[in-house]
C-alpha cells in the first residue's frame, strides 16, 4: 500500500492559541485533600480555556470523550509533578522536591492517602504496585507502602543504583541498572537474587512476557533473560542505543533505536520478522501496536502507521504527536498543546483540540483516559456512550 502523508494545519493556531493564554491561578499548597471538581460534559464547540482544565470539557466531547472528574494537586512555589502511574486500580502521583506520593482513587478523584518517601537529597524515579502494597524506589532505595493506607512497612538498600522502575514478578523486583546490570530484588528479604550485565546504562524499561524478560541498554546490546534464574537465552546488538521502551506483541519484540531503526525480534530466537523499518530520524519514543498495526513517533517526521506482519508504512501524519489510546478504528496521539484523533487504518485526521501543556496522557484497559498538566490537575476522560472503547495501549 503506498505511504500517505496527512497534514495538521490547525495544530498551529492552536499551539499559538495556547501560549496566548494564561493558566488559571488558584491551586492550594501544602500536602491537605485536594478537592475534586464534578464535571458535566457539554456537547459541541467547547469553549477555549474557561475551565482551567487539561482539556475543556466540550473539547474532549468533540474527541468521543466524556470529562468524569478533574483533581487538582494542591502544588505549592517550586512544586512539581515527577511521576503519574496508572495502574490495575492504582493511580499514584510523585510531587517534587518533597517526594510525596499521592494515592487518588481512579473511579472518583478523591485523594486517598499522602505518605512522604526518602528526603530531599532523593528523587523517586520509579513506583509499582500490586493487591496488597505499593513499591516506591528513588535511585538506591525501595520503599514498601501499603496499598491502604499508605503507611510505609519497610525500607531496603538496592544493589545497584537505578534511574527507573522496577518489573514486578512474583515476589521479585526486577530493574536495569545504571551500571548496566539487570537484577533481581527480592521484595521480602531485600536481597539480590540473579544478576546479569548487559554493560552500558539501561534506561528503557524492562518488558516481560511469560518467563522470558527483554532488556536493552543505551549501546544497544541487548538480551533475553529467563525471569527466574537470569539464565540468558539470547543477545545481540543494535546500531546505537535505546532509551524508550521496548514492547512485547504476539511473540516478537519490537524496539525503537537511536540508529533510525525499528525492529522486530522473534520472542524465542532474537531473529528478525522482517527487515528493519528504516527512519529519517532518531527513534526516542514507545512503539505501541493495536491490532494489526505499530503506530510509531518520529520525533521531527511525523506519527506513522506500519504494518506489524510486514515492516511497511502505510500513512504518515505530519505532526509530532505520540499515540497512547484507541477507541473503536480511533487512535489518540497527543502532541505539544493538542490531541489528534485519526483513522487507525489510514492516518486520515477526525479531529484536532488544544489543550494545556500535559505531563502525562495514557489509557487504561478500559479506555479511559488520565491527561495530567504541568501544573499538577489530572483528568479522568471516558468514551461517551456513543462510542465503544478499545483495549488500552501501553503506557509511555
Amino acid at each position: 500500500m503506498p505511504s500517505r502523508r496527512r497534514t495538521p494545519s490547525s495544530i498551529a493556531l492552536f499551539t499559538a492559541t495556547l501560549l496566548a493564554v494564561s493558566l488559571t491561578p488558584g491551586y492550594l499548597t501544602g500536602c491537605g485533600t485536594a478537592p475534586v471538581i464534578p464535571v458535566k460534559a457539554q456537547s459541541g464547540q467547547g469553549a477555549d480555556f474557561t475551565t482551567g482544565y487539561p482539556v475543556e470539557p466540550g473539547h474532549a466531547r468533540q474527541l468521543g470523550y466524556d470529562v468524569r472528574w478533574v483533581h487538582d494537586l494542591p502544588l505549592g512555589p517550586g512544586q512539581s509533578v515527577s511521576r503519574v502511574l496508572e495502574d490495575a486500580g492504582t493511580l499514584l502521583t510523585v510531587e517534587t522536591p518533597e517526594n510525596i506520593v499521592t494515592a487518588i482513587s481512579p473511579e472518583t478523584g478523591n485523594t486517598l492517602w499522602k505518605t512522604v518517601v526518602g528526603t530531599r537529597l532523593e528523587t523517586v524515579v520509579g513506583m509499582t504496585s500490586d493487591d496488597r502494597w505499593v513499591y516506591v524506589n528513588t535511585a538506591t532505595r525501595l520503599f514498601k507502602l501499603a496499598r491502604r493506607g499508605g503507611v510505609i512497612k519497610s525500607v531496603g538498600d538496592l544493589q545497584y543504583p537505578v534511574n527507573s522502575s522496577p518489573l514486578k514478578i512474583g515476589r521479585l523486583a526486577v530493574f536495569g541498572s545504571d551500571v548496566g546490570n539487570v537484577f533481581a530484588h527480592h521484595l521480602d528479604d531485600g536481597y539480590t537474587k540473579w544478576a546479569y550485565g548487559l554493560g552500558a546504562p539501561i534506561q528503557a524499561a524492562l518488558v516481560q512476557a511469560e518467563r522470558d524478560l527483554f532488556a536493552v541498554d543505551t549501546a544497544g546490546r541487548y538480551a533475553m533473560l529467563d525471569t527466574t534464574s537470569g539464565k540468558l537465552l539470547w543477545r545481540g546488538q543494535f546500531y546505537a542505543g535505546v532509551s524508550s521502551n521496548p514492547t512485547i506483541h504476539n511473540g516478537f519484540v519490537l524496539a525503537a533505536s537511536e540508529d533510525q531503526s525499528l525492529y522486530s525480534l522473534g520472542q524465542t530466537n532474537g531473529k528478525d520478522r522482517w527487515p528493519a523499518y528504516r527512519s529519517e530520524a532518531r527513534l526516542t519514543t514507545t512503539p505501541v501496536v493495536h491490532g494489526g498495526g505499530i503506530f510509531l513517533n518520529e520525533p521531527g517526521v511525523g506519527l506513522s502507521g506500519i504494518a506489524a506482519d510486514t515492516g511497511e508504512r502505510h500513512w504518515q501524519f505530519e505532526g509530532d504527536a505520540r499515540p497512547f489510546a484507541v477507541n473503536g478504528k480511533t487512535l489518540v496521539a497527543h502532541g505539544d498543546g493538542f490531541l489528534v484523533t485519526l483513522n487507525m487504518f489510514n492516518g486520515d485526521v477526525r479531529n484536532t483540540v488544544p489543550t494545556r501543556p500535559l505531563l502525562s496522557a495514557q489509557s487504561d484497559d478500559r479506555g479511559r483516559l488520565l491527561l495530567c498538566s504541568t501544573r499538577g490537575s489530572l483528568t479522568r476522560l471516558a468514551p461517551t456512550t456513543a462510542t465503544a472503547a478499545a483495549p488500552a495501549l501501553p503506557a509511555h
